[in-house]
């Protein structure tokens, strides 16, 4: 007994379990073989889409810890990105925060391939696409042909799948979760609604930290 997966010719790709079993005549003599096959495609997707929600549950309850006990704003981001890389294998992502003056946002934090996380802009403009939507009306960004201009400015470049999505605290918009990948499986819907519920972890983490930052800093004050 044993499965194995296959084209049809669809192109689709379909999983089977096969059991075979020898045939022998009333002397022994090997005669053939019976076998069959039973399609199991809705089976084995039903136990990957488990398996991966259950990775996912997992990650997500990670990042519930990493916001309830960081102690820094600056490990508290590491730690978000690095689960956010394991969920979806971006190749550079980082987080940008707006400055006082709300014209440009900065890089505070940053993950991915070592080259392309390089690439990554330090500030970005907030009233220039794709970044005005995101940090004027609080709407996220998503496109499968984003062009990068990065370090080359080659219009030639492939494009990336970029998603921006805005960091909102008390109703204002303070910055930005970004991720690149050079190319991207994930079903649109499916990874748009993950990184919108990584940006509000990530905010109520960082309103966290800063709370206890703040609160200890009276209570400082107090006693000197």
């Amino acid at each position: 007994e044993h499965e194995f997966s296959a084209v049809d010719q669809e192109g689709n790709l379909k999983y089977y379990n096969t059991k075979k079993t020898a045939l022998h005549d009333v002397d022994g003599l090997l005669t053939g073989v019976l076998g069959q096959a039973r399609d199991i495609t809705t089976q084995r997707h039903l136990e990957l889409a488990l398996a991966l929600e259950n990775r996912r549950s997992s990650l997500f309850q990670r990042m519930l810890e990493a916001a309830a006990t960081a102690t820094s704003v600056g490990s508290f981001l590491a730690d978000v990105l690095t689960i956010a890389h394991e969920l979806f294998d971006y190749d550079r992502g980082g987080v940008y925060m707006l400055n006082p003056d709300g014209r440009t946002a900065r890089l505070v934090s940053a993950q991915g391939d070592s080259r392309v996380v390089q690439e990554q802009a330090s500030s970005v403009p907030a009233d220039e696409e794709p970044f005005s939507r995101v940090y004027q009306n609080a709407e996220p960004f998503f496109s499968n042909t984003w062009h990068d201009p990065g370090s080359s400015g080659r219009p030639d470049d492939p494009p990336l799948t970029l998603a921006v999505v805005p960091l909102v605290s008390l109703g204002r918009v303070i910055g930005s979760l970004d991720m690149a990948w050079h190319v991207s499986s994930k079903p649109e819907e499916e990874w748009q609604e993950a990184l919108a519920a990584i940006a509000r972890e990530i905010t109520i983490g960082m309103d966290r930290i800063g709370s206890e930052e703040h609160t200890s800093e009276l209570q400082s004050r107090q006693y000197l």
